[in-house]
């Protein structure tokens, strides 16, 4: 599964160049011994993941739209069926029922007349919307909005800053290592432990990613070398 952190989305790009505060930059040269400089030039190169343009992708997504609105469509398509059976049968018992009007002797019409028209009217309505998704599921002709797949998707921002913490942590002459405990098989170490200090900087409220999300984040950028 995906982390799920909400990142500090900027409404406007406006003057803002930088992602941490002063504050945060003097407590994560502190920390972790790095210079303040160096903090700052990432501050300005990971700014764009604050921006709301950038979304959730997936490769291939074209593709996993429709397989993925094919295989919505037949669900709904079933719950449908059996709605539109479940109408018809209450249709037919209609048939063999009268309403009492408690106000005919004034000349009105029987109010329920009119709402079992719009009952059947309700029918052929549910009917022909039944026919026509049939037809869009035959034919393939529809479409998923949103992310298909969810435990497929990668978070850009993410990505964007674990790439350009691991560039940095090479240009300080540091491995890209991680640790593993051998009882809870949890993800950590000091490159970790930086990228998290600085998600923490990022988001509202305060969060961390994975260590398992870090890793595979770690392996993508370690296979492209």
């Amino acid at each position: 599964m995906l982390d799920s952190i909400c990142w500090k989305i900027r409404a406007e790009h406006g003057s803002q160049t930088d992602a941490l505060q002063d504050v945060d930059i003097q407590r994560l040269a502190s920390k972790h011994a790095i210079d303040e400089e160096l903090l700052r030039q990432l501050s300005r190169k990971v700014a764009s993941i604050l921006c709301p343009e950038l979304k959730l992708s997936q490769p291939n997504v074209t593709d996993a739209r429709r397989k993925k609105g094919l295989k919505e469509l037949a669900r709904a398509n079933d719950l449908i069926r059996s709605a539109e059976g479940k109408l018809q049968s209450a249709s037919k018992i209609l048939e063999n029922l009268g309403f009492i009007d408690d106000f005919a002797h004034v000349g009105r019409p029987n109010p329920s007349d009119a709402h079992v028209a719009e009952f059947a009217t309700a029918i052929q309505t549910v009917k022909e919307c039944c026919d026509f998704f049939e037809i869009m599921e035959k034919h393939e002709m529809v479409t998923f909005f949103g992310t298909p797949d969810a435990r497929k998707a990668s978070d850009v921002r993410r990505t964007i800053l674990c790439v350009t913490i691991f560039n940095m942590w090479l240009k300080l002459d540091r491995e890209l290592t991680y640790t593993t405990n051998p009882v809870s098989s949890e993800r950590t170490g000091p490159l970790i432990e930086f990228i998290n200090d600085v998600v923490q900087c990022m988001t509202e409220p305060p969060s961390r990613l994975s260590g398992q999300s870090i890793k595979r984040e770690l392996e993508d950028f370690l296979g492209g070398k």
